[in-house]
């Protein structure tokens, strides 16, 4: 696990790892229920996901590998 944040309103942790079981992914957890919601594996120049953010609202997350930004919409459909 190379990075973690927390949701404003605390609803959901993100994690961005980087190894041989994951490979190089983000994955969104729902802390009520400890489920993973959303899970994206980064690929091609993206690098491993070393920084994240959500937005005020908690809707998007903004995601830094390398000198890459990935922006993801954050749902638990």
């Amino acid at each position: 696990m190379l990075s973690l944040a927390f949701s404003h309103d605390d609803q959901y942790l993100v994690s961005g790892n980087n190894n041989i079981r994951t490979r190089k992914t983000i994955q969104v957890w729902k802390l009520s229920t400890n489920e993973l919601v959303q899970q994206v594996e980064t690929t091609g120049r993206f690098g491993a996901p070393l920084s994240m953010a959500f937005s005020p609202d908690g809707t998007s997350l903004a995601a830094c590998g390398g000198w890459d930004l990935l922006i993801l919409n954050v749902n638990d459909k």
